[in-house]
């Protein structure tokens, strides 16, 4: 092989490398794009619920407290999916596709939030404060159980498993912080403790819900399996 032609294959190569990476940053970026529009959406929620409940004591600064506590939770929520111990390159760990993934879990979540405040203009019935007290007890106890099975599930084994606890634990701290105060908001727009129950047992089930995945895994082959073990 002549020199010229070595020297033209290696710019072949090296620009065939070149497209493909502005590729997957286009892709990264699209899936980033598409989450912060679900989020614009949120922040209108926030913006219609302010206003709707304008005249009610508390509200607006406490729903502002509480989105700022869900955005936590979802940062957290990540970075157990994608725990990386320091010093370690995430890229390394997840690869250049890291970008599309972190993308799609946002939105995944935030699409989980929009539909939780869209859904605060239609209250539920009122209903009994020792039924919702017991219904709680039984959600919160479910979650208990399930976050200590994910704890020792394969997800903290391996190079990342001791990045992965700590990320967990952050998690479920983030979590419920943000559980207590939009319960607390939810509970102002009745002015009862009844809706404040309401919603500890709404938002419990939908974070078990969360949880089960590091315990039920993902299909063989999900690129984007972070820290999800692999269904067997």
């Amino acid at each position: 092989m002549n020199f010229r032609l070595a020297t033209l294959i290696c710019l072949l190569l090296m620009t065939a490398a070149q497209a493909r990476a502005q590729t997957q940053e286009e892709i990264n970026q699209k899936a980033v794009d598409e989450a912060a529009q679900v989020k614009q959406k949120v922040d209108k929620c926030i913006r219609t619920l302010s206003s709707t409940y304008a005249k009610t004591k508390g509200f607006k600064a406490k729903l502002d407290e509480s989105q700022e506590l869900w955005n936590n939770f979802v940062e957290a929520h990540i970075n157990a999916i994608f725990p990386v111990p320091k010093g370690q390159d995430y890229r390394e760990l997840y690869g250049s596709i890291n970008g599309l993934c972190v993308g799609d879990y946002r939105k995944e979540l935030t699409e989980v939030r929009l539909a939780e405040l869209k859904a605060w203009t239609k209250l539920p019935p009122k209903r009994d404060l020792a039924t919702l007290k017991s219904e709680y007890d039984k959600a919160d106890k479910a979650l208990n159980s399930t976050y200590a099975k994910v704890m020792h599930s394969p997800a903290r084994t391996g190079k990342t498993g001791p990045q992965f606890i700590r990320n967990l634990v952050g998690a479920e701290v983030a979590w419920i912080a943000f559980r207590n105060t939009d319960s607390e908001v939810y509970g102002l727009t009745a002015g009862s403790k009844e809706f404040c129950f309401q919603k500890m047992i709404d938002l419990t089930k939908s974070r078990t819900n969360q949880l089960n995945k590091w315990l039920e895994g993902v299909e063989e082959g999900d690129t984007c399996a972070g820290s999800y073990p692999l269904k067997k």
